[in-house]
C-alpha cells in the first residue's frame, strides 16, 4: 500500500481529532476542595400516542406465565427434613451451652462480690478494734497545754532547691 491509499482509508472511516492534553494538577493547589452535590434533573417525556389498533392487539396478548416449579423427589424431601431436624438439635445445643456459660459467669461474679464484701467487713472490724485499743486519757487539758509550752517545736531546715557548683 502506498501513502495515498492509507490516507484514503483514514478519510473514509472517521475524521481524525486532535488528542486533548490534560493539565497536570499541582500538588497543593487546593488540598481540601469544597464538595458539591449534583442534583439530578428529571425530565418527563410525554407518552407517545398509540393508535387504537395497536392497543387492542396488546390487550389481547396474555403475559407469559412463569414456568411451574420442578417437583422434588421423595429423597430430596427426606434429606431436607433431616437437615431441619439437625438444625433444631444444633440450635438447642447452642442455647444450652449459652445458658450454662451465663450461669457460670453469674456464679463467678457472685463469689467475687461475696469475697469483696467479706474483706470490707474485715477492714471495718480492724478499724473499730484499733479505735477501741486506744486508751482514753483522764488528764485535764490545762496540764497538757503546759507540757506543750515547755516542748520547743523542731523546725526542719529547708533544703535549697538548687545547688550551685
Amino acid at each position: 500500500m502506498s501513502e495515498m491509499d492509507e490516507i484514503d482509508i483514514l478519510e473514509e472511516n472517521e475524521p481524525i481529532e486532535k488528542p486533548t492534553i490534560q493539565k497536570k494538577k499541582k500538588a497543593f493547589e487546593n488540598p481540601a476542595p469544597k464538595v458539591m452535590l449534583k442534583k439530578k434533573i428529571v425530565v418527563k417525556q410525554p407518552t407517545p400516542q398509540i393508535e387504537e389498533e395497536e392497543s387492542e392487539e396488546e390487550e389481547e396478548e396474555e403475559p407469559p406465565t412463569p414456568k411451574p416449579r420442578r417437583e422434588r423427589t421423595q429423597k430430596q424431601i427426606d434429606a431436607f427434613n433431616r437437615c431441619i431436624e439437625t438444625k433444631k438439635k444444633k440450635a438447642a445445643e447452642r442455647a444450652a451451652e449459652a445458658k450454662r456459660l451465663a450461669e457460670y459467669d453469674k456464679k463467678a461474679l457472685e463469689e467475687k462480690v461475696v469475697k469483696k464484701a467479706i474483706s470490707i467487713k474485715k477492714k471495718q472490724i480492724k478499724k473499730q478494734s484499733a479505735l477501741d485499743e486506744i486508751s482514753d486519757d483522764d488528764e485535764p487539758i490545762e496540764k497538757i497545754k503546759e507540757i506543750a509550752k515547755t516542748i520547743k517545736p523542731v523546725v526542719a531546715k529547708p533544703q535549697p532547691a538548687f545547688k550551685f557548683i
